[in-house]
């Protein structure tokens, strides 16, 4: 393989130049081939050592450019779009062509390591190559350092561009805006004036709505009352009269579709004292056989505040009546009567469940009314002897 005889790098076939220094290569008189095992070329310690000197004197002749020169070349680099730095390219602020300092320093570097392959125990070799090295890295870091300047002056220079644009993006909006205000003002103007007309002919309008809706408000008002009023009297029917110091209870006896008023009233008469006052006729007919009065037993306190029976009773002693007839198959025409009580004594004002037990008993007679009277005297036997917190 061909070495160039100044720095030793590989050359093409046919090579006139070296790539790695630039120097000419002469033709070499063709060698005879009497010896069968040729020796390579070494380059000798001299002409190695005026190869580097050579090398660092081009380098100190090509320094990178300056940090200053450099950041000026990025800044005009953007705002001509890229030809500041031809401009300054062809001046030869980054090098010139035929002899780079990229060559150049790759010249540089292959002599030093040559240098330091066969003859760095030499001490004046090493100082040579010592020297070479600090010499090449300052000139790489003094490049790199040229470098950030050009990058820093396209930073800058783009930040100014940006800002000088922004201003005047702003500068403009300004104007647009002055004239749209201006515009807007008219249109304002011209508004203001078909609102007022506008909100003439609506408060005209309004009134007559306004009118309109407070009659029917009214209306509708009067027909809710009267509804209630209708609801209320369908459903409580007949308010104790009291006096000052006692308590107003309601009880009634019921199932799910009747009231049974003489056991209501067989109820009462064993409740009776003097601070209390009891009523048998506070929810009607209606009220059992619409479900109202399985509501209230359920302590449904809305329910209670629609009827309002807060206005009449304090405390409401609901009982559910449950009654199973049946015949005695030992004993012919004898009728069986198995019933329970279900008391629940409510809060009007709460809705809060006072008391609730169940009383179960069985009667039998020849009819189903005459088993039912018994089973019904036998219960209220076992209430009077239940400890209830209405007695």
């Amino acid at each position: 393989m061909n070495k160039c005889p100044h720095c030793g790098a590989a050359l093409k076939t046919l090579s006139r130049f070296c790539e790695a220094c630039g120097s000419e290569i002469k033709a070499q008189p063709a060698v005879c081939a009497e010896s069968s095992n040729p020796k390579p070329d070494i380059v000798s310690a001299s002409d190695l050592s005026d190869q580097l000197n050579k090398d660092l004197s081009l380098l100190s002749n090509q320094p990178p450019a300056s940090k200053a020169s450099s950041f000026f070349t990025g800044l005009v680099t953007v705002p001509t779009f890229g030809v500041g730095y031809l401009v300054v390219k062809a001046w030869g602020v980054f090098g010139r062509i035929g002899q780079s300092p990229q060559r150049i320093k790759l010249s540089l570097d292959q002599n030093l390591r040559t240098l330091q392959a066969s003859y760095y125990s030499d001490p004046q070799m090493k100082a040579l190559h010592d020297k070479g090295r600090s010499e090449l890295n300052s000139y790489i870091h003094r490049q790199h350092e040229s470098r950030v300047g050009f990058v820093l002056g396209i930073v800058v220079s783009a930040v100014v561009i940006a800002v000088v644009a922004i201003l005047l993006a702003v500068l403009i909006a300004k104007h647009a805006l002055a004239a749209t205000e201006a515009k807007a003002n008219e249109v304002r103007q011209e508004a203001m004036e078909a609102a007022k007309r506008e909100q003439a002919a609506a408060e005209k309008k309004a009134s007559g709505v306004r009118q309109e809706a407070i009659e029917a408000a009214e209306t509708a008002e009067a027909l809710a009352v009267k509804t209630h009023a209708d609801y209320i009297a369908k459903y409580v029917g007949e308010k104790p009269v009291t006096s000052p110091g006692t308590k107003r209870i309601a009880v009634l006896v019921a199932d799910d579709k009747t009231r049974d008023l003489p056991a209501t009233q067989k109820l009462i008469s064993l409740l009776q004292s003097e601070t209390n006052r009891f009523t048998s006729g506070l929810l009607t007919e209606a009220a059992v056989a619409d479900g109202k009065f399985s509501e209230l037993f359920s302590g449904n306190f809305a329910e209670m505040q629609n009827m309002e029976l807060t206005n009449n009773a304090d405390t409401l002693l609901l009982v559910k009546k449950q009654l199973n007839i049946a015949k005695d198959s030992n004993f012919q025409n004898i009728v069986t009567a198995n019933l329970t009580l279900t008391f629940h004594a409510i809060s009007v004002a709460s809705g809060s469940v006072l008391d609730s037990f169940a009383l179960t008993s069985v009667g039998a007679g020849l009819t189903s009314d005459s088993a039912e009277a018994l089973a019904f005297e036998r219960l209220m036997n076992q209430f009077i002897k239940h400890e209830t917190k209405l007695q």
